[in-house]
């Protein structure tokens, strides 16, 4: 978040290629920050992951973070702190539509390699492009969709697979300063419970890493 932060105070629009570990919250994070960005800002957001079953699972931190907002009093649910939205189809689409204001959240599967081409949106979160049907594809047809000013965002987020493609394209380039898109390594060991103490037989620790020391 610190990064998302930093772009936006640099005047930047928020443009992030997470390589990370699993259950690090990347997903929840950036789900929640699209329904703010929706309910309070008017903007319109789009989740798209890699098949329909995650992206459920994704939508469904939208529809959570929409109604356990926290409320304004003793008994308050919260929902009234935000209009109520004009559409609500569960696991797909949240959405404002009135003279005054206007808004959504929509989630697409990458299996549809044309996913996001019919809107225009400020807010995108890419789940897994490694495994979409059709990366460079629906990335090409995606990212025009997408304004490059202020006030927008990209994130992309993936675990390490698909070494020379597309994905991995986009992060040695922003790793050389060359892409669209700023790196960011969230490794899985700032997970304790993903960790365990050595034991007999394990592989040596960053065998492939680290130079062997001089004599």
């Amino acid at each position: 978040y610190w990064n998302v932060l930093d772009q936006h105070e640099r005047g930047e629009p928020v443009r992030l290629w997470i390589l990370k570990g699993r259950q690090l919250g990347i997903s929840t994070l950036f789900a929640v920050l699209c329904f703010i960005h929706a309910a309070f800002r008017g903007a319109n957001c789009l989740i798209l992951p890699h098949r329909e079953a995650p992206g459920k699972n994704m939508f469904a931190k939208v529809e959570t973070a929409y109604l356990r907002l926290p409320g304004t009093k003793d008994g308050d649910t919260g929902v009234a702190l935000v209009s109520t939205p004009s559409t609500w189809h569960t696991g797909d689409v949240l959405k404002w539509n009135s003279v005054d204001y206007a808004g959504m959240v929509m989630r697409e599967s990458a299996e549809n390699e044309d996913a996001g081409v019919s809107e225009t949106f400020q807010h995108v979160h890419l789940t897994e492009p490694p495994l979409w049907k059709n990366t460079k594809h629906t990335m090409g047809g995606l990212l025009p969709t997408i304004p490059t000013a202020w006030g927008t965002s990209v994130v992309g987020e993936f675990t390490a697979r698909g070494e020379g493609d597309y994905t991995h394209g986009v992060w040695v380039d922003a790793c050389a300063g060359e892409s669209w898109a700023r790196p960011l390594f969230l490794p899985w060991y700032w997970l304790e419970e993903y960790s365990r103490e050595r034991v007999a037989g394990d592989a040596p620790a960053f065998s492939r890493l680290t130079p062997p020391a001089p004599d």
